[in-house]
């Protein structure tokens, strides 16, 4: 064998443990990426699912609240009139002082 038909021979056998190893290393980062997707895609699904429960808790308090005003209206108005009352002053004072 001469010289030359080794150094081919050891050229395609580099070639083929290069190219071997970047199979490897391709399918082993797909794999990782694949995981990472699907690890999201569950944590994305979770809150999604934990944000639409929260939202119906808090459709049901507003309708609840609702209710009760609607069953109370002039307390309604006093409670709202007494809470504007003390933002305002509360507003005001911070205003004069600064």
């Amino acid at each position: 064998m001469s010289t030359r038909e080794q150094a081919g021979n050891s050229f395609a056998k580099t070639a083929t443990k290069a190219a071997t190893l970047i199979d490897e290393n391709l399918h082993w980062g797909a794999d990782a990426v694949s995981n990472v997707a699907r690890q999201t895609a569950d944590q994305v699904e979770r809150a999604a699912d934990y944000v639409q429960q929260q939202g119906q808790k808090i459709k049901q308090q507003a309708t609840h609240f609702g209710e009760k005003a609607a069953e109370h209206p002039v307390c309604t108005f006093l409670t709202v009139g007494a809470l504007g009352f003390a933002l305002g002053f509360l507003l005001r004072g911070s205003r004069t002082k600064g």
